[in-house]
Protein backbone atom coordinates (compact mmCIF):
# COMPACT_ATOMS: atom_id res chain seq x y z
CA UNK A 1 0.00 0.00 0.00
CA UNK A 2 0.81 3.80 -0.08
CA UNK A 3 1.34 3.93 3.58
CA UNK A 4 4.19 0.87 3.67
CA UNK A 5 5.90 2.20 0.64
CA UNK A 6 6.06 6.10 1.65
CA UNK A 7 6.18 5.51 5.66
CA UNK A 8 8.60 2.52 5.04
CA UNK A 9 11.14 4.16 2.97
CA UNK A 10 10.94 7.07 5.77
CA UNK A 11 11.79 4.48 8.24
CA UNK A 12 14.79 3.09 6.51
CA UNK A 13 15.91 6.21 5.64
CA UNK A 14 16.12 7.43 9.49
CA UNK A 15 17.78 4.17 10.40
CA UNK A 16 20.23 4.27 7.54
CA UNK A 17 21.39 7.72 9.00
CA UNK A 18 20.79 7.46 12.44
CA UNK A 19 17.92 9.54 13.20
CA UNK A 20 15.01 8.30 15.10
CA UNK A 21 11.44 8.00 13.84
CA UNK A 22 8.85 7.30 15.99
CA UNK A 23 5.99 9.41 14.91
CA UNK A 24 6.63 7.62 11.56
CA UNK A 25 6.94 4.21 13.53
CA UNK A 26 3.52 5.16 15.41
CA UNK A 27 1.48 6.30 12.57
CA UNK A 28 2.49 3.01 10.38
CA UNK A 29 1.75 0.70 12.67
CA UNK A 30 -1.81 2.55 13.72
CA UNK A 31 -2.98 2.80 10.34
CA UNK A 32 -1.53 -0.84 9.29
CA UNK A 33 -3.28 -2.83 11.13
Amino acid sequence: SELDAIGGALLRIGERHGVPTPAIARIVAALGS
